[in-house]
């Protein structure tokens, strides 16, 4: 992703596409805005973009057809596509996210909820490109085994992806799920730092709202289960102003 995320806008109504441009470039985004639809298909085959906005009913080619293409061509199958659409009804929504769509967005909408909607799938994109990686070795930890193996072992801590149970010292550790789904993820990276809207992101709508700080008290719950020894030093470190990171033993 790049440091400035590139959104391309196709949209045919042009008072909202020059509102949601300038209000998304107050907030750091770069916009270009297509108001045809095979405009905007020739656009994102032509340029590189980190999302894109997508209105249903344009001339042209409609946006179905346009997400359909997309998702059929290798050099932007992986874009992030959101809709924009008056047509609000759940067939809709539901033929949206079958060819391809990301999230749903129906007009009118608030623009402050379309900004806070691309930042939650632009990290869900960072998130995942990040968890895709391998871990770094560092001289100091032990090389956790990769992603795709369902047990991951780490000095005296055990993790089975299969079976959602945790080990430490040879004792059973019982988690929550979003506690599990938080360790398995933040384990496979030894000394990387995740940022509380990452974490945030991977625990969404389970029994806690996106923005809130509830990720802290997550944290603090697997502290207390995973480091019974308060004299020992702890797995999961605070990165003050930014997140955690897992520092192994």
């Amino acid at each position: 992703m790049s440091e400035t995320p590139r959104i391309l806008l196709i949209e045919d109504d042009t008072i909202l596409a020059e509102h949601t441009c300038q209000y998304l470039e107050n907030y750091g985004f770069f916009v270009q805005w297509e108001e045809d639809g095979n405009a905007g298909l020739r656009a994102a085959r032509h340029a590189p973009f980190d999302l894109v906005l997508l209105d249903l009913m344009l001339p042209g080619i409609d946006g179905l057809e346009i997400c359909r293409q997309l998702r059929a061509h290798p050099s932007t199958a992986a874009i992030p596509i959101l809709m924009l659409t008056a047509r609000g009804e759940e067939t809709d929504r539901i033929v949206g996210f079958e060819i391809g769509a990301d999230d749903y967005l129906p007009k009118p909408f608030s623009l402050r909820e379309l900004v806070a909607r691309i930042r939650a799938i632009l990290r869900r994109v960072q998130l995942d490109a990040e968890a895709q990686l391998p871990p770094p070795t560092t001289p100091h930890a032990t090389s956790p085994q990769t992603p795709t193996q369902e047990t991951l072992t780490i000095g005296t801590l055990s993790i089975n992806q299969t079976t959602r149970e945790v080990f430490c010292r040879n004792q059973p550790i019982e988690l929550t799920a979003s506690e599990f789904d938080l360790l398995w993820l933040i384990a496979h990276r030894p000394h990387h730092v995740w940022k509380r809207e990452q974490l945030l992101d991977l625990v969404r709508g389970r029994e806690f709202e996106v923005f809130d700080r509830s990720v802290d008290v997550h944290i603090s719950k697997l502290r207390k289960k995973l480091e019974r020894d308060p004299k020992e030093p702890t797995l999961i470190q605070t990165v003050w102003g930014v997140g955690y990171r897992f520092v192994p033993e």
